[in-house]
């Protein structure tokens, strides 16, 4: 939904009230909260100091009777009696009495019996008033006849007399007056001794009953003059409590939390009223006043409007009738209207030329894209060619690389043969060399087997000249007779070992004579394997030079393949070149149809823009 420049006024100013009146409103609740509390607070404790009040009184106007007793009470036991008589007269007491260190009890007449073998000063009342040294008051109790709840004040004796004075007085002449006390509100006012029983309730169905009996103890407050909320009896109330420091008495007032608060609601709920009424009065005021102020506003509004929904009529202007803003804001509608009229007519004109202009244009891009396309027409055939060459120089590139490889491979075979070769023709140099040695070394052996012939037959020698001097002696020691035969066996042993000696030799000779044939026999195959191995030299010669220029014809195949390779790869690469110049002609040629098919495009774009253009323009009148 759209809203008027009005309403968008009206609308913050009315939040804006309605939000500090929110803010009044809360701020007003929190005071009226503190003042409602702050009131409440005084009006409980004003009670309950009212109460303690009350119970000061009471308990000071009798006891300052029985301290004036005490004081005064003649030395004579005989006229006590008369004297308790006139104090409990005086000050209300249902029985006053003494009891003194030595045992006697003395009452006010007249006398009630007391019990066969009564001791006063075994009684807790004795007992209070000699430990405290002033007057007290004791804790309630039940009277025995009649059966009503008492207190006793207390006091020792000041007249000489070792003793104490006391005096009973039924509760209920206090508590009926106490609980006669009014607050502003519904309210219970409760008396609790210092062990936290009842002395005094609305109810005296409660007296000497526990507090817990009614509400537990933790919702009293644990201070004095502070307030807490607690729930009994089915609503809630305000409580706090106040302790009188004479007696240990604690004094519990309850208040109706309700009660005490109404005021509170009332006052709120009138504030509320009056904030309504405040925010009605001033929203009627602000939208008369609002209306008033904008009625120019609107009628520029409706002016505008008659402007912009009629038939583009730029001639006409609004009347100019105030000095304020409104009327700036007429003044200067009045301008911008003249200044579009001004810019419509030039538009006008510009609309007329672009048409012109798009035309022209449109018929310029048909004909460079004729132009464009026979030149793609012609750059795909030269790309074709040119492919064409470049894939037959690849072939040639291909083959002669190959070429170039095969005759590095036979190259590398070659010198491989030339060394295999070179290697054999230096084995067998090697090998005949060693044949050679071979050759000597074994003439040295049938040279040292020549000297080992000769030395074997001076063995032979000596052994046959020791065989015959092993005869001689044998033919000696024969003709010695027995003389001679030890020596005789001598010689047929050295004749048996001469014989031996020729045998050896004779054989050592037979081996020797083997030896030398066939060392012959080595000798000439040495001499047959050294002019081989010759020959094989020479043979291993002569193929390494044959692999030697085998080696240079492929070397020169080799340097022939690699030019025409290099020389085929850089007509390759320029054949690439060129097919790739040729191919960006062709995409930048494919470029130049796509934008001229673009600006021919663009061409009638504008054209209708300008068609349009001066459509609108035509529906200003200028």
């Amino acid at each position: 939904m759209t809203l008027s420049f009005r309403q968008r006024l009206l609308i913050p100013i009315l939040a804006l009230l309605l939000v500090g009146l929110i803010t009044l409103g809360l701020v007003a609740n929190r005071l009226l909260s503190h003042e409602v509390q702050q009131a409440t607070e005084g009006e409980i404790n004003n009670t309950l100091r009212a109460a303690e009040i009350f119970v000061n009184g009471w308990v000071k106007a009798k006891g300052n009777v029985l301290r004036s007793v005490a004081q005064h009470l003649p030395k004579d036991p005989q006229r006590w009696p008369e004297a308790l008589t006139t104090a409990r007269d005086a000050a209300g007491y249902d029985l006053t009495y003494v009891g003194t260190s030595e045992g006697k009890m003395v009452q006010s007449l007249p006398e009630p019996p007391l019990p066969a073998g009564y001791d006063p000063r075994k009684r807790p009342w004795y007992s209070a008033a000699q430990r405290a040294g002033q007057l007290t008051v004791t804790a309630p109790y039940m009277g025995a006849s009649p059966a009503v709840p008492l207190i006793s004040l207390v006091s020792p004796l000041r007249n000489g007399v070792d003793g104490v004075i006391a005096g009973d007085i039924q509760l209920s002449s206090l508590t009926e007056e106490l609980l006669t006390l009014k607050t502003r509100w519904t309210s219970q006012l409760w008396l609790l001794d210092p062990n936290g029983q009842l002395i005094a309730h609305p109810d005296a169905g409660y007296f000497q009953k526990p507090v817990s009996e009614l509400i537990a103890a933790t919702e009293l407050p644990a201070q004095d003059g502070v307030i807490k909320t607690l729930h009994y009896q089915d609503r809630d109330w305000f409580v706090a409590t106040r302790t009188y420091a004479n007696t240990g008495w604690r004094f519990v007032l309850l208040v109706d939390k309700r009660e005490a608060t109404v005021a509170k609601g009332r006052l709120v709920w009138q504030l509320a009223s009056i904030g309504l009424v405040i925010l009605v009065v001033v929203a009627t005021a602000l939208l008369l006043l609002v209306g008033y102020l904008t009625r120019p506003l609107r009628r520029l509004a409706a002016l505008m409007n008659d402007i912009s929904t009629g038939e583009g009529d730029l001639t006409r202007r609004l009347d100019v009738e105030r000095q304020d803003e409104f009327g700036q804001v007429s003044q200067a509608f009045n301008q911008f209207i003249a200044r579009l009229q001004s810019t419509i007519r030039e538009v006008i004109q510009l609309a007329a030329r672009l048409n012109d202009d798009a035309r022209s244009t449109a018929d310029q891009s048909h004909l460079t894209l004729d132009e464009i396309a026979r030149q793609q027409q012609e750059l795909s055939q030269l790309s074709a060619a040119a492919q064409q060459m470049s894939a037959a120089t690849g072939e040639i590139a291909g083959n002669a690389e190959a070429t170039a490889t095969a005759a590095q491979e036979a190259a590398d075979s070659t010198q491989t043969g030339l060394s295999v070769v070179e290697q054999n023709r230096e084995a067998i140099s090697r090998l005949a060399d060693q044949v050679n040695q071979a050759s000597g070394v074994i003439g040295d052996v049938d040279e040292q087997v020549q000297n080992i012939t000769g030395i074997l037959a001076t063995i032979q020698g000596i052994a046959e000249q020791t065989n015959l001097l092993a005869l001689n002696a044998a033919i000696e020691a024969a003709r010695a007779g027995e003389h001679g035969r030890g020596f005789a066996v001598v010689a047929d042993e050295v004749r048996d070992l001469s014989s031996r000696t020729h045998r050896s030799t004779e054989e050592i000779q037979h081996m020797i004579d083997d030896l030398k044939r066939v060392t012959q026999r080595a000798v000439e195959g040495m001499t047959s394997s050294e002019a081989m191995a010759h020959e094989s030299v020479d043979n291993a010669a002569q193929a390494a030079e044959r692999l030697r220029q085998i080696d240079e014809f492929n070397t020169r195949i080799r340097d022939m393949a690699a030019q025409i390779a290099s020389a085929v790869e850089e007509q390759n690469a320029v054949t690439s070149e060129m097919s790739g110049n040729t191919e960006q002609i062709r995409e930048v040629s494919e470029a130049l149809a796509t934008q001229a098919e673009s600006g021919r495009q663009r061409a009638q774009e504008l054209s209708q823009v300008a068609n349009a253009l001066k459509a609108l323009t035509d529906r200003f009148r200028v």
